[in-house]
């Protein structure tokens, strides 16, 4: 394992997930390996024995390593968390927009030499904030933009 390159685990709830579904994908491998069988027992020849199949027992461990591996996740309100990271990894990017914009509003104000249209731009920035960043961020998760609640093309 010295030659594996290991390195620290940054994340653990989302290698948790990941291994769990490794673990599931083997479960319904061997599960589907089992059902192919044509008997769960077998003798060898001579020795009278009846043995069970070697992947009764895969199968069996991979149920039971399934069944702890979700029981750690439900355990660990892994979802809960997961919903908490992206809502705090949203606020960050929210704060972060709302930044930008303010600081583009104030080099746009700049430019301008009459304070009545200063005024207006001022009060309309916000506006039109919210009617362009929302459906600028429905699209970048796949939901179709919409401005004042029309989608658009």
């Amino acid at each position: 394992m010295a030659y594996e390159g290991i390195e620290p685990v940054e994340d653990p709830f989302t290698e948790l997930s990941k291994l769990a579904g490794e673990v599931l994908a083997y479960k319904r491998a061997i599960s589907s390996r089992v059902a192919s069988l044509e008997a769960i027992r077998y003798s060898s020849a001579g020795s009278g024995a009846e043995q069970l199949r070697a992947e009764l027992g895969l199968l069996e461990r991979a149920q039971d390593r399934s069944g702890r591996l979700l029981s750690v996740l439900i355990s660990s309100d892994f979802e809960a968390r997961r919903t908490r990271l992206a809502e705090s990894q949203g606020v960050v990017a929210g704060e972060a927009i709302r930044q930008i914009l303010d600081r583009m509003l104030e080099k746009v104000l700049g430019v301008l030499d009459d304070d009545e249209d200063r005024a207006q731009l001022r009060a309309r920035w916000a506006q039109w904030v919210s009617e362009v960043v929302p459906p600028v961020l429905r699209g970048m998760r796949g939901d179709p933009p919409a401005i004042a609640g029309r989608v658009l093309p």
